[in-house]
């Protein structure tokens, strides 16, 4: 009889945990380290110890980390489509999918989730970059960088000044070619990637493709005009 009532219970608690989207819990209808299973996340960034994922429809509070641990026998990668088993946690304020003691399983996989376009002047504000966390965004204003901020990270502002923080998980910060050192004012059409949370900040996370230089201006100089100079 208690091996009936054992099995019962682990029944009850896959049917609950079936039941449950990316979006309930990005949106605090999940409690912390409710057992979850989610499936058909499409997988928009990797790192050594974990994934970004996507859910349909690909919207605000539709991503969230999925934190698989360093020394995992595989990982998936961007573009791959797959099922988590884990607990539901918010570490140190970054929601997540813990599946370190879960498993996740492909299921495939699909084109990339077009990028939410999220203006610099939002992610400036912490309360209104919330729904993007974890997400596949592009900031579509010009960017220059200004300073590091230590660790792999840095910040550009744009020509209003709107800040935002970015994270090298992928894409190098800004580096003087010759003496190897930080670049302030390297300029950037736009930035693409996904937005991390991180020590009470919001870190963009830019693809190594994602930082589009800007074109450098060249102004064509007539003969006429070479000439003047040595009048």
């Amino acid at each position: 009889m208690k091996r009936i009532a054992i099995v019962l219970i682990m029944v009850l608690m896959a049917a609950g945990a079936q039941a449950q989207t990316v979006h309930d819990m990005r949106t605090d209808l999940v409690p912390e380290n409710t057992p979850v299973q989610v499936a058909n996340l499409i997988v928009t960034g990797f790192y050594y110890n974990g994934v970004f994922v996507s859910s349909a429809p690909h919207g605000e509070y539709d991503s969230i980390w999925v934190y698989i641990g360093s020394g995992a026998a595989a990982y998936p990668a961007s573009g791959d489509v797959i099922q988590v088993e884990g607990v539901f946690k918010v570490y140190n304020g970054l929601y997540e999918i813990d599946v370190t003691a879960g498993q996740w399983a492909p299921q495939g996989t699909a084109p990339l989730p077009a990028p939410i376009v999220v203006p610099a002047a939002i992610l400036g504000d912490p309360v209104a970059s919330a729904p993007y966390m974890c997400s596949l965004i592009t900031i579509p204003d010009m960017l220059y960088s200004t300073s590091e901020a230590g660790y792999g990270e840095w910040y550009a502002e744009t020509g209003a000044g709107e800040q935002v923080m970015f994270d090298n998980f992928w894409a190098d910060f800004p580096v003087d070619d010759v003496l190897g050192e930080f670049l302030p004012g390297a300029c950037f059409l736009s930035a693409t990637g996904c937005l991390n949370y991180s020590y009470g900040n919001y870190k963009m996370c830019a693809f190594e493709d994602g930082l589009p230089a800007c074109p450098v201006a060249t102004d064509e100089t007539s003969f006429g005009s070479v000439k003047s100079l040595f009048r």
